[in-house]
């Protein structure tokens, strides 16, 4: 499932379907809307229509995303939130039913087992590796028996691991603890040689004289 943020034309249809869908809702229905968005402005006296739509556009919008904000939304949160608002306009059309949902999930899946397979090959991994990492975040189920939500563990997984197998393959540079040591080390050499004292040099020979106590005078 794709992790890219909305378009702005994505999210001007978004706007265009919930607006389309409050103005299908029966009366009592956008009566209970702008009752509750009264009650959550503290408003005695009510508020207005498009306060009571920003309110409900709101709610129904995390309900089903769990974004309060479009920015935040991905791919997936728009086909969710585009199929409710299809849906409210609409109910008998079977837009938003757990069949469409379904539908949707298994579209979902197919993408994300391309993509997983295709990862590992280009990191040169047999596919039994992402089978394994399968069976382990989907409770024993396959590559083709796991749903796109499983799927899309197994794929982080496989990246994280692919990445974590590059940095250990890389060459190794000394931290910055290492390089202040070698530096400290080396200065105290330099200093030991600047400051050596010198070689101590051969005394001067005695030379030999008479011994004058022991002759007459």
């Amino acid at each position: 499932m794709s992790r890219r943020s909305l378009t702005s034309a994505q999210i001007r249809a978004l706007a265009v379907e919930a607006r389309k869908a409050w103005d299908a809702l029966p009366p009592d229905k956008r009566a209970e809307a702008k009752d509750a968005a009264s009650a959550a402005a503290n408003d005695p006296f009510g508020v207005s229509d498009a306060k009571a739509y920003e309110y409900w556009r709101r709610g129904v919008q995390l309900e089903v995303t769990g974004c309060l904000s479009m920015s935040e939304m991905t791919n997936g949160h728009y086909d969710r939130l585009m199929s409710r608002w299809k849906w409210i306009q609409v109910p008998e059309s079977g837009a938003g039913t757990a069949e469409a949902y379904a539908i949707r999930d298994e579209a979902d899946a197919r993408r994300l087992r391309y993509i997983i397979r295709q990862t590992a090959a280009r990191a040169n991994l047999a596919e039994t590796y992402a089978q394994t990492i399968c069976r382990d975040k989907s409770g024993g189920r396959t590559i083709d028996e796991a749903n796109a939500a499983q799927l899309t563990q197994v794929l982080s997984t496989l990246l994280n691991r692919i990445r974590h197998s590059a940095r250990s393959k890389r060459p190794r540079t000394p931290h910055n603890h290492d390089r202040e040591r070698a530096m400290r080390d080396g200065r105290a050499r330099l200093a030991a040689a600047r400051f050596r004292p010198a070689p101590p040099t051969t005394p001067a020979p005695i030379l030999e004289t008479a011994d004058y106590a022991t002759e007459p005078f």
